[in-house]
């Protein structure tokens, strides 16, 4: 199976999704998942190991996150790669620029995508002053992660919440140590259910 994973950050970034997302790859490589990595040109130079494709596209810095690059949509290199080499599923674990387009691209392709929500931008704009902004961006937030097949998100805590997004919120099954064994397996089965099951 060829797994495609898309974000706007990964190792050797420092955060929260960065960790998971080395630790699910690491997790997919082991159990024989073929990995496409799409991610902005890192500040490093460099490329992820275990990838058997990875595409770097152009990036610019995040607003209030300076060591974090958002990545540009690149539509045409993203459409070069995945008729050059298709993936069965997509992954998309960030809801920037290059998310977007991603998810768009997937779907025009037919091509099944899971989305990850991993972290609360909505209660973000709460605590930096901007609690105008909170209704907005849970919709945005909401919109995106419907037009996947599924959303993965850290907790069964967090699938049940009612203002979660995602129609088909599935834990990822991650514990306090960051293991994403859970999360691989879920994800191995689910590329293969969506792979077989085609776009909806």
């Amino acid at each position: 199976m060829r797994l495609a994973m898309v974000s706007e950050t990964w190792a050797p970034d420092i955060n929260g999704v960065a960790h998971t997302l080395h630790q699910l790859s690491q997790a997919l490589i082991q159990r024989g998942v073929t990995l496409q990595l799409i991610r902005p040109r890192p500040f490093q130079p460099g490329n992820a190991a275990g990838m058997e494709h990875e595409l770097q596209v152009t990036g610019f810095r995040a607003p209030t996150y300076p060591d974090v690059r958002l990545g540009m949509p690149a539509r045409k290199a993203l459409t070069r790669l995945w008729r050059e080499a298709p993936p069965d599923a997509i992954y998309i674990a960030t809801e920037g620029p290059l998310g977007w387009a991603a998810l768009n691209l997937a779907r025009r392709l037919g091509i099944p995508a899971v989305s990850g929500f991993h972290t609360n931008f909505d209660h973000y704009a709460g605590d930096y002053g901007l609690c105008w902004l909170e209704a907005p961006i849970r919709a945005t937030l909401r919109y995106f992660h419907n037009r996947s097949q599924a959303t993965l998100v850290p907790t069964g805590g967090v699938a049940c919440r009612p203002d979660r997004p995602g129609k088909e919120p599935r834990s990822a099954g991650r514990d306090l140590h960051g293991d994403a064994g859970r999360a691989a397996r879920s994800s191995t089965a689910g590329g293969r259910r969506w792979a077989s099951a085609g776009s909806t």
